[in-house]
């Protein structure tokens, strides 16, 4: 699945900026969670 490898890639990107980064980590998890939940509705 094309979706899969995104969310994979942007899991990656967003756990390397977590750790460079550690304060942006509830901006980062909370973008993350709109967008898997957008998509998972438009999966439907």
């Amino acid at each position: 699945m094309k979706d899969e490898r995104v969310l994979g890639a942007l899991a990656l990107v967003s756990g390397a900026l977590i750790l460079w980064k550690p304060e942006l980590l509830s901006i980062l998890a909370g973008a993350f969670l709109v967008l898997v939940g957008l998509l998972k509705l438009l999966e439907r």
